[in-house]
């Protein structure tokens, strides 16, 4: 970690500046080096390479406001001489009360920001994230710590969920997860810490990696061999079996446990003087689904992927298990290997039973569940995270309310106002996802979604309005009342987190923004499209407004200027597309 000049001459593939990491930029980050590391040869590389990006530009971007709070905070009110950990709490603070906003506007009025490059140096892809600004000298003791601790982890489980104190209660900074995840990640391509360094200069700070050009080359590995029985596929079993302590229990026709091997023994805490406890550890449901009923093991000869919790000897804990067995005909015996499930968590909030029916049982769950939130626990996972975390970025929040349903549905059948209701959110749920927008929350009679770009939330507006101006011919020639339906959309920066108890949780997005779109939609009229001047700013060139005015809004001390949009245009396959209304 010497000082040194940051930047040599390579050949550069890709290179981005930001001043936040909300606005598309990640978006545009992962683009960039997704495209690198495919042009090289090793698509399945791109994720963990991604993953280090993204946590040293998360990284330098909390060094860089830093320096920015420093340098136009707190030397500026003659506090250049108070101690590091008492500036950095209240920069900490104004974190939490601001989320960056007043750091990213100071970054761009001073002309400070970081870089994401990658580039190629000889036989070395290199990536280099430089901020601007250096550390003081007590921030620099301490990140030399944390680099130093995160490079000699051998796991990640120790950083997940926790949380370390000081004996006053107050959170202390530890290696955590983000340098951790880039340290292993590294070790799991094959490559050491030594391929890391950070680098201070007088003026900027730079992370940076060296990945040798032959981690991504693909290789040769020669025509692949069928894996034919033998004594050696024997010995490689066995090995397999011993390295990963697969338990192996063997149990009579009726479910009566006859043998149980060492290593399960093990597991459990149980020893040789004990071993007649185990058949009191195995729950009843797993004797009643393995061996009666339709599934029966001695009717389908074999079962797989079976889920069950058993409690250690001493009840502290439960274990989870993996169980797969057969059917020995020939002996009379059900024979049965058991994996653990190795768990960062207690296995109690798991599913137990066979995997059919958890499979069936996602099948029944996913459709309650918001797409959004599948993908960003997908990505939370990839990243090493068992949690969503809060992210504040601009969106675009469109709500969607049926007029008039409530009184319309006190004249129907309740199943006709069930089939009514769906036919409704179906025609709009469509449109709103076909545009990239996801449902956050049904709400009645209405939708609130989220949307990346604003252009996509109106191109939806605009559809879901006319689709519902051609059901209603049809349902005016049948006599039937119109279904209609106001639309209100804002953009800007809110909050996306966690709401609720551990037992239930709703990730959602929070804020003045959302508030003011749900008032904007109850501003609208019938088959209209209402935006705030946000997300017209977004999308003037795209759009024709039919009525523009001022309106007061609960909340706002200050009218707000909304617009009644009368078309959208946009591209779509290369062609020009319009909607009106």
């Amino acid at each position: 970690m010497a000082e040194q000049n940051a930047t040599e001459a390579g050949e550069i593939l890709f290179e981005t500046t930001a001043y936040e990491l909300y606005s598309g930029v990640k978006t545009q980050i992962k683009e960039g080096v997704r495209k690198v590391i495919f042009d090289l040869g090793r698509r399945q590389l791109a994720g963990p390479v991604i993953s280090i990006v993204l946590e040293l530009a998360d990284n330098a971007l909390k060094a860089l406001y830093k320096h920015v709070f420093f340098e136009y905070a707190i030397k500026e009110t003659g506090l250049g001489d108070i101690p590091y950990e008492q500036w950095n709490s209240i920069f900490q603070d104004e974190i939490e009360t601001n989320y960056a906003r007043n750091f990213e506007r100071v970054c761009r009025e001073q002309g400070l920001a970081i870089i994401v490059r990658l580039s190629r140096h000889g036989e070395s892809l290199r990536l280099e994230v430089i901020n601007d600004g250096a550390p003081k000298s007590e921030e620099y003791d301490y990140l030399k710590k944390l680099l130093k601790d995160s490079a000699h982890s051998q796991s990640i489980y120790r950083y997940v969920d926790a949380e370390e104190q000081t004996g006053d209660g107050k959170p202390v900074e530890t290696p955590g997860l983000g340098w951790t995840l880039i340290f292993l990640t590294l070790k799991g391509l094959g490559l050491s810490p030594h391929n890391f360094q950070f680098v201070v200069g007088k003026t900027r700070t730079t992370a940076r990696v060296d990945f040798p050009l032959d981690v991504f080359h693909v290789g040769d590995a020669g025509k692949v061999k069928i894996l034919e029985a033998s004594e050696a596929k024997d010995k490689l079993v066995a090995h397999i079996f011993s390295e990963l302590h697969l338990g192996v229990v063997v149990f009579n026709e009726k479910g009566d446990v006859l043998q149980v091997s060492r290593d399960l023994l093990d597991q459990l805490g149980m020893r040789e003087n004990n071993v007649e406890d185990f058949p009191r550890l195995l729950k009843a449901r797993f004797a009643e689904d393995v061996f009666s009923g339709p599934f029966s093991v001695n009717l389908v000869n074999h079962f797989e992927n079976y889920r069950l919790k058993v409690a250690t000897i001493d009840g502290k804990r439960e274990l989870l298990f993996n169980i797969s067995g057969i059917l020995n005909r020939e002996l009379k015996q059900v024979e049965t290997c058991w994996q653990l499930i190795n768990l960062t968590q207690d296995a109690g909030n798991l599913s137990e039973g066979s995997i059919f029916e958890n499979v069936h049982l996602q099948s029944i769950i996913r459709p309650y569940i918001p797409g959004m939130i599948l993908e960003k626990a997908r990505d939370s996972l990839r990243h090493g995270f068992l949690h969503l975390p809060n992210e504040h970025r601009e969106l675009s929040i469109f709500f969607l309310d049926l007029i008039g349903f409530t009184t319309t549905s006190e004249k129907l059948d309740p199943a006709k106002v069930i089939d009514l209701l769906n036919l409704s959110m179906g025609i709009a749920v469509k449109s709103i996802e076909v545009h990239h927008g996801y449902i956050d929350k049904f709400l009645g009679d209405g939708i609130m979604a989220i949307f990346i770009d604003p252009l996509e939330a109106v191109i939806a507006g605009f559809e879901i309005q006319k689709n519902f101006g051609g059901l209603n011919e049809y349902r005016k020639i049948s006599g039937e009342e119109p279904i209609e339906m106001r639309i209100g959309i804002n953009t800007g920066m809110v909050i996306l987190g966690s709401v609720g108890t551990r037992k239930r949780m709703d990730w959602t997005a929070l804020g003045d923004v959302v508030n003011t779109a749900s008032r904007i939609e109850k501003s609208g009229e019938a088959g209209s499209v209402l935006v705030s001047q946000a997300t017209y700013e977004k999308v003037k060139d795209h759009v024709t407004v039919r009525r523009s005015f001022s309106q007061k809004v609960k909340g706002k001390e200050q009218q707000i200027m909304l617009h009644f949009l009368q078309s959208v245009s946009y591209l779509r396959g290369g062609e020009k597309k319009l909607i009106e209304l």
